[in-house]
């Protein structure tokens, strides 16, 4: 199905619903350039040493690395080149729409997939994924397992559910601490923060929860007529709640190229290949959404490949 999008683009974006909501893609690509690649594979490489060892996984036993696969969230400066990095997700979503919108990808990933074991998502209730879009084994579901014995993709929907703690063993990815963003204090990407007397009200900062997936527990302060950004208010009840937030820097998303009027993020994979013992870039996608800082998969968000 296709659907003209505003000018002055007058970008055709295709629409595909995948379990209940719909991805908006277009064919316009978007370059990571190599410096960009480089500067990310240096902080996977930091990543991997921090967050090694946390979790008695299947994959951290056999490889020695936390996950098969991982993104990061970021922006490279139109001027500078600079890489600026708001999260890395050690077990995300978003391979199977990638593999939709960038057949570059989808053929790089194919040919790293041939190297890792079979294994099957396990889904927690309330969880939605893109994994039918690139895995050819069917999900199966957390709480109807069944006695299946084999190795797992775990998707929960609590993050820290603890029904996923015996299947570690047989994991690609983490079961307990995924979704956690303790790497980010450790790698000097954000600091934590204990009330609301630490912050500068008139400053522009981002704070985060210290769990999170997608655009849950992200809080934005940034002075201007943009969307997505955090009242006071809340704030103020996420203190309460969680105690601790992690406070990171303002970082502009990106303008898109294809309509000025739309922010835009680049979404990079990282995959683990078992042959060379590092982690290689695959490519991914881009996510845009109209003058919103808060750039995750809302329904009007557009994503094009990343290449």
């Amino acid at each position: 199905m296709q659907m003209s999008f505003g000018a002055p683009s007058r970008l055709h974006v295709n629409q595909l619903p995948v379990n209940g909501w719909q991805v908006n893609w277009v064919g316009q690509r978007v370059s990571f350039p190599a410096e960009a690649v480089t500067e990310s594979l240096g902080l996977v490489n930091s990543w991997r040493q921090t967050c090694s060892g946390i979790e008695d996984t299947w994959v951290q036993r056999e490889y020695g690395v936390p996950t098969l696969w991982l993104k990061l969230d970021c922006v490279v400066d139109a001027t500078s080149g600079t890489l600026g990095v708001y999260e890395i997700d050690d077990c995300p979503d978003g391979l199977g729409v990638s593999c939709l919108v960038n057949r570059p990808f989808a053929r790089e990933l194919d040919m790293l997939q041939s190297t890792w074991p079979a294994f099957r998502p396990v889904v927690a209730d309330g969880r939605t994924t893109d994994d039918a879009l690139w895995l050819s084994l069917e999900t199966i579901r957390l709480e109807t397992m069944n006695g299946y014995r084999g190795r797992i993709l775990p998707r929960p929907h609590r993050l820290g559910d603890g029904r996923y703690a015996p299947l570690a063993e047989r994991s690609v990815g983490p079961c307990l601490t995924q979704g956690s963003k303790r790497y980010g204090l450790r790698l000097g990407l954000w600091q934590p923060v204990q009330s609301e007397a630490e912050l500068d009200w008139h400053e522009s900062f981002v704070l985060k929860t210290p769990f999170g997936y997608g655009g849950s527990g992200i809080y934005i302060r940034h002075e201007g007529r943009l969307s997505g950004v955090t009242g006071k208010g809340k704030i103020r009840d996420a203190f309460q709640k969680h105690g601790t937030l992690y406070r990171q820097p303002f970082i502009m998303p990106m303008t898109c190229p294809f309509d000025p009027g739309y922010l835009m993020v680049l979404r990079p994979f990282f995959g683990f290949d078992p042959l060379s013992g590092c982690y290689r870039f695959l490519g991914g996608f881009w996510l845009a959404r109209p003058g919103n800082l808060k750039l995750h998969g809302a329904a009007d968000a557009i994503v094009g490949p990343l290449v």
